[in-house]
C-alpha cells in the first residue's frame, strides 16, 4: 500500500480536504455554484443582477470528527474499521448522512469576487449563526490523517454570543471597508473556534456598489460532507454514545468501537 493511497483515505475519512473532497465530487463543488446566495437592496426586495460571487473552501484534513446520529449498519463499520478497501465516494456518503461536524475548530478561505464593471466597497463580513446547542454526543471518530493549513490571518470565535470576525483581538472589519476593483477578488483566511457549544451558521457579506445602494449577500455552507460552517465543542471521551477510535493494533489501520473501559482511560 502506497503513502500516496494512506494519505488519500485519511484525508476523505476525515472529510476535510479541500484537493481530495474536489476530485471526489467533481471540480468546482466548493465554489459558488452550488452555494445559495441572495441579494438583497435596502430600498427594494428580491434578488439583483450578479454583481458578487463568492468561494469557501476548506484549508486542512485531519481532526475529531463528531456527529449527532450513530454508525449503525454493518456496511458503515466496515468503513470505519478497514477503509483502505472501501471507494472515497462511501465516505462521503456516510459524512452526509452523519452531518459529520469538526470539533473544537476548522480553517477556512472565503474569496469574494467583483464580477461587476465597477469598483465596490466591502464594509462587512458576519457570521449569522442559526443554531446553537450543548455540544454533541453521540458520535465521536478519530482521524487517521491531517494537515496544517499555515498562517491564519482571521480569528473567529464561536463560543461567543454574538461573534464577529477578528485580527489579533480587534475587529477586522472597520470604518476602513475593502476597496474590490472590476473583476478583483479579496480572501479571508479564517480560523473558526468553538468550545461548549454546537453552532451552525452562514456568513452575510455586505457591500456598497458603484451606484452607493447597500447590497448583502448570504453565503451557505457549500459542502455536503463534513459541514464547514458549523461546529461543535469537545467534550470528555466517556460523554460519548459511541467513540471510534484508532485500533493499537498495527495490523488493522482503521478505526474500532471503544468499549466503556477504553473511553474512561481516554478520559483520564
Amino acid at each position: 500500500m502506497t503513502l500516496a493511497r494512506n494519505w488519500t483515505v485519511a484525508a476523505v475519512l476525515a472529510g476535510l480536504s479541500a484537493a481530495i473532497a474536489t476530485a471526489i465530487t467533481g471540480a468546482g463543488a466548493f465554489v459558488e455554484e452550488n452555494i445559495k446566495s441572495v441579494f438583497r437592496h435596502e430600498d427594494q426586495r428580491g434578488t439583483s443582477p450578479a454583481e458578487v460571487k463568492t468561494a469557501v473552501t476548506p484549508l486542512e484534513g485531519g481532526g475529531l470528527l463528531v456527529s449527532g446520529e450513530r454508525v449503525t449498519s454493518a456496511a458503515e463499520k466496515k468503513l470505519l474499521e478497514d477503509p483502505y478497501t472501501m471507494d472515497p465516494e462511501s465516505f462521503m456518503r456516510l459524512h452526509k448522512r452523519l452531518k459529520s461536524t469538526q470539533v473544537g475548530g476548522n480553517f477556512y478561505k472565503l474569496v469574494i469576487t467583483n464580477t461587476s464593471a465597477s469598483a465596490i466597497k466591502i464594509v462587512n463580513v458576519s457570521p449569522v449563526v442559526s443554531r446553537r446547542s450543548p455540544s454533541l454526543s453521540k458520535t465521536l471518530i478519530e482521524p487517521i490523517g491531517g494537515s496544517n493549513p499555515g498562517a491564519i490571518l482571521v480569528d473567529l470565535d464561536l463560543n461567543v454570543r454574538h461573534p464577529s470576525f477578528t485580527r489579533k483581538g480587534r475587529p477586522y472589519f472597520t470604518s476602513e471597508s475593502r476597496d474590490v476593483s472590476a473583476g478583483k477578488s479579496f480572501e479571508m483566511l479564517v480560523k473558526a473556534s468553538v468550545e461548549d457549544y454546537y453552532v451552525e451558521y452562514h456568513l452575510k457579506v455586505d457591500y456598497v456598489d458603484s451606484r452607493g445602494k447597500v447590497n448583502s449577500l448570504d453565503v451557505h455552507d457549500p459542502s455536503e460532507g463534513v459541514g464547514i460552517f458549523r461546529l461543535s465543542g469537545i467534550l470528555p471521551p466517556y460523554r460519548y454514545t459511541d467513540y471510534w477510535g484508532v485500533d493499537s493494533d498495527l495490523e488493522k489501520p482503521g478505526l474500532k468501537l471503544l468499549t466503556a473501559k477504553e473511553k474512561r482511560e481516554k478520559s483520564r
